[in-house]
């Protein structure tokens, strides 16, 4: 029972790690909920003038870590952030998901369609840089600058497996919350390779603003 659940795992990350498989079931959602494409496009509209940061918010808690910096680019004269997160409409996961985005708007006043979308329309933005806090293929549809802000406070701080440290090959920039984190992905590079992007030590988001 157990090597089975490990298969499920490995497969399950597979696919999402998969760019491929993201490209088509993108499309495939597009084609479909077109009218969420229409709320995205009217919601970059109100905000043309601006260079568009796309955030996906791929876990409730994610915004915790990031809230300072939403609250301080929502106000910026040049820069604007648009929110994405998981989808909505498919009828198999509607009941689950929708406690999620219950939480995003009692919490934040975040609301699907309205301030937050779904990964899909990240193509259709115009985004100008992904900021994201894990490893994903959601923007892989994207030709912007891509940013990976390392969340937690242990390990590689954006996955539990050191050999992902290879996926950060992705980027261009990591960010990180200082020199043990920095010294984390060295190592774990000596023993899994890949190209380490640029790393900047910007410290810890969700913890500084407490000191």
């Amino acid at each position: 029972m157990l090597k089975l659940t490990r298969l499920k795992a490995k497969i399950q990350e597979k696919i999402f790690l998969n760019p491929g498989v993201r490209r088509v079931l993108n499309g495939a959602y597009r084609a479909v909920f077109q009218q969420e494409g229409r709320s995205a496009r009217k919601y970059r509209n109100q905000y043309s003038t601006k260079l568009i940061v796309g955030f996906p918010l791929s876990h409730l808690y994610f915004m915790e870590h990031i809230r300072d910096l939403i609250d301080s680019l929502a106000g910026n004269e040049k820069i604007h952030p648009m929110l994405f997160s998981t989808t909505k409409s498919i009828p198999l996961t509607k009941h689950k998901k929708n406690e999620i985005f219950k939480f995003f708007s009692s919490r934040y006043g975040i609301d699907y369609n309205k301030n937050l979308f779904a990964y899909p329309w990240l193509k259709t933005s115009d985004i100008k840089l992904l900021f994201v806090l894990s490893l994903s293929t959601y923007g892989c549809e994207l030709d912007c600058p891509k940013v990976m802000y390392t969340h937690g406070m242990a390990g590689l701080n954006f996955s539990k497996d050191l050999k992902h440290v290879r996926d950060l090959s992705e980027y261009d920039a990591v960010f990180l919350n200082g020199p043990l984190h920095k010294r984390a992905l060295l190592t774990a590079q000596k023993t899994h390779g890949g190209r380490l992007p640029e790393m900047y030590e910007i410290g810890y988001l969700r913890g500084d603003r407490l000191m």
